[in-house]
């Protein structure tokens, strides 16, 4: 076995031993089981499958290299070879002593599509140098094998009725170019139902269904990952997901009339007011209570007068030093808003306005629509 350990390039890596019983009853960090930066080494002497039986709950359970290591040259290592928990394994090594008189060699066997138990060779140190000739990848070719799909042909674009009512579309197309390039082919089955699968009361339905209890090997149509289904089948990468989408017919323009009011929002056009209305009381306050001058409405007007942008002729005002610079600070002001409605205003004229439209989900569900 060091030797094994020696040509994998695992000898100088850290080296976790258990028994059976300990791997179930202590806790194991996930990069322990799984994964392709360790090989894990599985030794027995009796049949093994009560331990697979009992693995295959785990669901972390999946490293990518897998040696199997049997010291009981009559057992069947078959039946352990092809349980599913050990065909997770992207690369799997058996290593069993053959049975014969005087010396017991050590046979190196692998898995394949095409043979459950396919014969690598007797073991040796010139033989098997490197991983990859330990290693070997074992799906690279599927001998010309039938995979049984069963679809539910209405899942466009992937999959569809074509002009002969034959079930094609891009999932059956790549499919054709991967079992070219693996050497299979694939037999289609139409189930009854419309019915991806879902499980009711411990049982599965759909095309999941008959995977599962019709022995079915693959099912090529794009469904919703859950709990469910994640922890009863193997899922491939995903490749496309669903989006969403909420279409509303293009409101009309707003009416052009209102096209003075759009420079600025609703919210500013309440502060021009109400800093104009401010401006003016607060004015008209000091001048009665410093001058007894009194004549608010006129007062109002002239700062009103600086905001429309028009001349404040008033020799009252102006006898005021402090009411000047209060006026000039008004002005520069007014001037700078008034810049900013007619930039504004340009723009709106230009470019028809149309009403706020429903961007998100919230605004739609806030809406009157729904």
């Amino acid at each position: 076995m060091s030797q094994v350990v020696g040509v994998a390039g695992a000898s100088f890596t850290p080296v976790f031993l258990a028994t059976q019983h300990s791997f179930f009853h202590t806790g194991r960090p996930p990069y322990h089981i799984k994964g392709s930066h360790l090989i894990v080494i599985i030794i027995f002497y009796r049949d093994p499958t009560a331990f697979f039986l009992n693995l295959a709950n785990n669901k972390e359970w999946n490293p990518s290299y897998l040696t199997l290591f049997c010291l009981n040259p009559h057992l069947n290592t078959t039946s352990v070879i092809v349980q599913p928990v050990v065909q997770r394994s992207e690369y799997i090594l058996l290593l069993q002593p053959l049975d014969r008189a005087g010396h017991q060699p050590i046979i190196a066997y692998t898995s394949l599509p095409t043979s459950t138990r396919a014969q690598l060779g007797v073991w040796s140190t010139e033989k098997f140098k490197t991983r990859q000739t330990l290693f070997p990848y074992r799906l690279k070719n599927f001998g010309g094998r039938v995979l049984k799909i069963p679809v539910s042909c209405y899942d466009e674009p992937y999959l569809y009725y074509g002009k002969d009512c034959e079930c094609g579309g891009g999932n059956p197309d790549a499919l054709q170019v991967i079992g070219d390039k693996y050497n299979f082919t694939y037999e289609i089955t139409l189930i009854d139902t419309v019915t991806w699968g879902v499980k009711e009361n411990g049982t599965w339905n759909g095309m999941l269904g008959d995977m599962m209890y019709n022995k079915k090997d693959i099912v090529i149509s794009s469904m919703r990952l859950n709990m469910d289904r994640f922890s009863d089948f193997d899922y491939t990468y995903p490749y496309w997901r669903y989006s969403f989408a909420v279409l509303l017919r293009a409101p009309p323009p707003v009416p052009r009339w209102r096209s003075i009011l759009y420079p600025f929002s609703t919210l500013l056009w309440c502060l021009i007011l109400a800093s104009t209305l401010a401006v003016a009381s607060l004015l008209s306050c000091l001048l009665h209570y410093f001058h007894r001058l009194s004549d608010p409405i006129d007062i109002t007007l002239k700062v009103v007068s600086g905001l429309l942008g028009q001349a404040m002729n008033d020799s009252r005002v102006r006898e005021f030093s402090w009411a000047r610079v209060w006026l000039i600070f008004w002005w520069v002001a007014v001037d700078i808003l008034a810049a900013a409605y007619m930039s504004n205003l340009v723009s709106v004229l230009t470019v028809p306005v149309y009403p706020h439209r429903i961007q998100t989900l919230e605004e739609l569900a806030a809406s009157d629509i729904m």
